[in-house]
């Protein structure tokens, strides 16, 4: 069983919802039907689903869909799936991919599939939204750790390292639970705007843009007509 596998059972005590995240990822559009990309427990795709559109969400982790379909009063589609090689046969007015899920893609040329089997699933209009930690500025900026993350009842910890190199990060987690201490090494892109630009340009993609924040890359990619 792997890390997140593991991890699952203690994720919505690390990553509560966040209300003002999920609403600014619809505000101000016409939405009927959404793709949650990378949902772990489903509590994003939940929220949505009991506002009243039309939920569809993957993980590439058995377990996390497992917890996803418990308690869905509201019928939100879960499935296992692989963010890169995903085919969905319907189209939506928004897809996203938060919590810098998509760092875990490993390679320019499977970033570049991801972002075009999104926008080719995309209907007119329609929009795409990514949020991820911007890498390359920790890099440069010599943040190797982040703030360590506690659940409310303080039963739970995740503390976050990060080892660089030129291509690619090192993610070391360790989850500190009453039960059990657990360590986890994840090789993840050096992911940070630039690239995401380089795609996108490759993609001949034009409609996007990025938020102000440059510890955090939150970017928007609208289909053109």
């Amino acid at each position: 069983m792997s890390f997140y596998d593991e991890f699952s059972k203690y994720y919505n005590d690390i990553f509560p919802l966040d209300k003002n995240l999920a609403d600014s990822l619809v505000m101000g559009q016409k939405i009927k039907n959404i793709l949650d990309i990378g949902c772990a427990t489903g509590e994003y795709a939940k929220y949505f689903s009991r506002q009243g559109y039309i939920v569809d969400a993957f993980d590439l982790s058995k377990q996390m869909i497992d917890i996803s379909v418990q308690d869905n009063p509201h019928n939100v589609n879960f499935f296992v799936s692989n963010m890169i090689t995903y085919k969905r046969k319907k189209s939506y007015d928004l897809i996203y991919c938060i919590g810098s899920t998509i760092a875990h893609i490993n390679t320019k040329e499977n970033l570049k599939k991801f972002i075009k089997n999104s926008y080719d699933n995309l209907r007119e209009k329609g929009v795409i939204k990514i949020k991820s930690l911007d890498y390359m500025f920790l890099f440069n900026n010599g943040i190797n750790r982040l703030e360590d993350l506690v659940s409310a009842n303080q039963e739970v910890i995740l503390k976050r390292n990060f080892e660089f190199s030129n291509t690619d990060v090192l993610f070391k987690t360790t989850l500190v639970t009453k039960e059990k201490t657990y360590n986890s090494i994840t090789k993840l892109m050096l992911l940070s705007r630039r690239i995401l630009e380089d795609v996108l340009l490759e993609l001949n993609i034009s409609n996007y843009s990025f938020g102000e924040d440059k510890r955090t890359i939150f970017l928007t990619i609208t289909k053109n007509i």
